[in-house]
């Protein structure tokens, strides 16, 4: 299994590496602040989804003493879960264990510094963490794992994860109006009222426009630069348009094909299949101004993206017309309430971008967001969500 050297680990993790640590304290091993470091640089370089990994990073950074191992698996079983089960012939003596794990001088990283500072915090406040404060979930190492290393099962649980994500959307102005405490004077339901006060309108109504959901329109890159990212984006959008009316997704290479109603079957792999029998153009090239000119001339003037919320994955790569591109972009930003972009490269340390299909797009884009993991997909939702239109809610004014 590849390993990568130092990656920087989640926050709530590394906090709950720190706990750990004192809980050992607690129980009588000879942790200290070396041995602390160990622990979350051996960390750093397992796959922290995995569990037996997870544990003998622990083990083999943290114990020194053969008599020790019963107190660390039982304080490991209540602070996180229960240990996997050893061979016999796994189990090392003293003198190797002590071996494995003999401390040697370590550069200075970002993750020592926070260790350090948490560990000379609760020593300055002499305050104890309570055990069993933080657990070891794979789901929050899955947060932060790019989506092109995922194995087939992190898909299982990623996509249900995605299920869980809610896509609330911002209200917009609607057409038909409704009873309100302030707004235009419903002249008809005035007089009406009358009558009961012998034709004298003492109590005035008014009414209002009523907010109705904004449309989210999903435009999402199935070509062969994506291919590492399609699955996981579908699955995402998948989960949009099952969770609330009024998400409508596309998908687009060398041209556009609608997968709403493809998308809209309860089964996810059933719902893939048929949007991957729909979509001709699976892994070919991109054609971003082709594709985005079809989508404004059939669905943008007087269809779904007016005044919608629209949403383009694409890494930017294109073998079109840049002229082309760049006047359907300006169409589709004077059409829609808001444009984002979602990159999956934009989540590469130093990425920065210099491909001519994300640098004449990008000018015309209102938000320009990472799309690599769960937890940027969440940052999207968050986005999506925070999106308000003041004209929605205020209040209609009769003429003077």
């Amino acid at each position: 299994m590849a390993r990568k050297e130092d990656s920087p680990l989640a926050e709530g993790l590394l906090r709950a590496a720190v706990a750990f640590t004192e809980s050992l304290r607690r129980a009588g091993l000879a942790v200290d602040l070396s041995r602390a470091i160990q622990f979350v640089r051996a960390l750093g370089t397992v796959d922290c989804s995995n569990e037996e990994e997870f544990y003998w990073a622990a083990r083999l950074t943290l114990c020194s003493r053969r008599k020790d191992l019963a107190i660390f698996d039982e304080t490991f079983r209540e602070f996180w879960k229960q240990p996997p089960s050893l061979p016999e012939e796994e189990k090392a003596p003293e003198e190797t264990l002590a071996q494995d794990v003999q401390e040697t001088p370590i550069p200075a990283t970002e993750e020592m510094v926070v260790v350090e500072s948490e560990l000379a915090a609760e020593g300055d406040e002499g305050e104890e963490m309570p055990v069993g404060a933080y657990h070891y979930s794979p789901q929050e190492v899955l947060r932060e794992k790019d989506f092109s290393t995922y194995t087939p099962e992190e898909f299982e649980m990623a996509q249900r994860l995605m299920a869980t994500m809610r896509l609330d959307t911002p209200m917009r102005r609607g057409r038909r109006l409704t009873r309100a405490r302030r707004g235009l004077l419903a002249f008809g339901a005035t007089m009406r009222r009358s009558f009961r006060t012998r034709g004298e309108p003492v109590r005035w109504v008014f009414q209002a426009a009523k907010p109705k959901p904004r449309r989210i329109v999903f435009l999402c890159d199935i070509s062969g630069s994506m291919s590492s990212y399609s699955r996981a984006l579908l699955l995402f959008l998948h989960a949009a348009v099952r969770s609330r009316r009024g998400v409508e997704a596309f998908c687009f290479g060398t041209r556009l094909t609608r997968v709403s109603k493809e998308l809209s079957f309860g089964g996810v792999e059933e719902a893939l299949r048929r949007a991957a029998a729909a979509v001709v153009d699976w892994s070919g090239g991109t054609r971003l101004g082709d594709c985005l000119k079809t989508f404004c001339d059939r669905w943008g003037q007087w269809g779904i993206a007016r005044g919608a919320i629209v949403i383009i994955m694409s890494d930017g790569w294109d073998t079109g017309d840049t002229r082309l591109l760049a006047e359907q972009m300006a169409r589709l930003k004077r059409l829609s309430q808001r444009l984002i972009w979602v990159n999956p490269n934009k989540g590469s340390p130093g990425y920065e971008p210099l491909t001519l299909g994300m640098s004449t797009a990008l000018p015309y884009v209102d938000d320009f967001l990472a799309g690599h993991n769960l937890a940027s997909l969440e940052a999207l939702a968050a986005v999506v969500r925070e999106v308000f239109d003041r004209r929605a809610f205020a209040p209609l004014t009769t003429a003077a």
